[in-house]
């Protein structure tokens, strides 16, 4: 929905709807780092799952045309935005049978206790992540008149949106028990996600009407 300012400017309110089906997963047990690096060795099974990721778009868009003599009407614009975006994820993690296996705790003074708890174990969980991105848009394309109020075009369409970072969340399972690092139950255990700026480009085929 937009408003004509003059013939050569013009603002826009738009909302768009994204979905995306990755359904991929990954092997954790290829992942580097630290943490990784000690517990590689550990692992049977490590698996990590992107689902779905969907999006709720709003942005405010400035536009400049240059009209002309002929039914083709070049365009560009600019706008910002946020997104409310969600993202599908799982994970299962699980050590070996083989308490010999696992080096988590050596420098402890009952290392053999905790190979032996840890053995066999698994951490799983599934979970929605969430975050609100702020976000960037430019475009550029040409309409051409149909009729005096109706048009067609070709867009491209390129938005930028900042880091996605998760609020807190909990998996089913952390080491065979719920998610906390006692077995007591004291000291819940939390996860946090996130990724990189995102960026995506479009090529798209438009409609426009002119209301009277």
């Amino acid at each position: 929905m937009g408003y004509r300012l003059s013939p050569r400017y013009r603002v826009a309110g738009i909302y768009a709807y994204n979905e995306t089906n990755f359904n991929q997963t990954v092997s954790s047990t290829d992942a580097t780092g630290v943490d990784f690096d000690k517990i590689s060795n550990e692992l049977s099974v490590g698996e990590e799952t992107l689902g779905g990721a969907r999006t709720h778009e709003l942005f405010l868009v400035a536009f400049r045309d240059w009209p002309n003599r002929t039914r083709w009407t070049p365009y560009a614009g600019i706008g910002a935005g946020v997104s409310w975006a969600r993202k599908d994820f799982s994970w299962r993690w699980a050590r070996s049978a083989d308490p010999q296996d696992i080096n988590t705790g050596l420098d402890q003074p009952n290392a053999e206790e905790i190979r032996r708890n840890l053995a066999g174990t698994e951490s799983t969980g599934r979970a929605a992540l969430r975050d609100v991105m702020v976000g960037y848009v430019f475009m550029a394309g040409v309409d051409r008149a149909l009729t005096k109020d109706l048009s067609m075009g070709l867009k491209l369409q390129w938005k930028g949106f900042g880091t996605f970072e998760s609020d807190p969340y909990q998996g089913d399972l952390l080491r065979s028990h719920s998610p906390n690092l006692r077995l007591d139950g004291s000291e819940p255990v939390s996860a946090w996600s996130g990724t990189n700026d995102t960026d995506r480009f479009s090529i798209m085929f438009t409609m426009r009407y002119a209301l009277p």
